[in-house]
C-alpha cells in the first residue's frame, strides 16, 4: 500500500472508487461525488491537501485507490483552522487505513499549511471512527443533535471532533509525530 498526494490523473481511479462507496456511507458527503465533473473540478482545486491511498490488486497492475483523506482550509480569519474529510472502502476498514491517512493527513498539514487547529465532523453512532480521531488528540468540542438525515430520512447527531495542535504537543510527542513534523 501506498500513500501518496493526489495527481490530476488520479481522477479516474477516485471516481471508480466513489463508485464502489455504499450509498448509505456517501449519505455523509458533503458534495454530490457520484458525477464525474465534480470529481474533476474537486481535483483541480489548489488549497488544501489531498492524500490517496493505493493498491496494487495482487502485487502488480494497475493501482487503485482504496481511501483518500482530504484536509480543506478555512479562509480570511479561519486560515489556521481545516476540515479532514476520510474515506476508506468498506474491505479497507479496520485495518489501520483509516488511522494512517489521517495521521499522514495531520503531519503533512501541520508541515506543510502550518495549521493551528483541525476538526471532523463524525455522525455520533461511529464510535470506532470517533475512537481512532481521539488516538491521534482529537476532543470532542459540540454535539449538533439532529443535523444530519439519511437517505431514509432518520435523523442522526452530529459530533464535531478537534484538534488543537499546540495543545496537544505532548500527546503527539508520544506519537512520535514531532519529528515528523519538525
Amino acid at each position: 500500500m501506498e500513500i501518496r498526494k493526489l495527481v490530476p490523473t488520479d481522477v479516474e481511479r477516485l471516481t471508480a472508487f466513489l463508485r464502489e462507496i455504499p450509498e448509505d456511507d456517501r449519505t455523509f458527503f458533503k458534495q454530490d461525488l457520484s458525477d464525474p465533473e465534480t470529481i474533476a473540478a474537486a481535483v483541480r482545486e489548489t488549497h488544501g491537501l489531498w492524500l490517496v491511498a493505493l493498491e496494487r490488486p495482487g502485487g502488480s497492475g494497475e493501482p487503485r485507490i482504496i481511501g483518500y483523506v482530504r484536509v480543506l482550509p478555512g479562509t480570511g480569519l479561519s486560515s489556521h483552522v481545516a476540515e479532514i474529510r476520510l474515506v476508506v472502502a468498506p474491505a479497507h476498514r479496520r485495518h489501520g487505513l483509516g488511522r494512517a491517512l489521517a495521521h499522514r493527513a495531520l503531519v503533512d498539514s501541520v508541515r506543510e499549511l502550518r495549521l493551528r487547529k483541525l476538526f471532523v465532523e463524525v455522525a455520533a453512532e461511529q464510535e470506532a471512527l470517533i475512537r481512532m480521531f481521539r488516538k491521534l488528540g482529537f476532543t470532542a468540542e459540540a454535539i449538533l443533535r439532529d443535523h444530519l438525515r439519511d437517505r431514509r430520512g432518520t435523523m442522526r447527531d452530529l459530533l464535531l471532533l478537534c484538534h488543537f495542535v499546540e495543545e496537544n504537543w505532548s500527546a503527539l510527542a508520544g506519537l512520535g509525530i514531532d519529528r515528523e513534523v519538525s
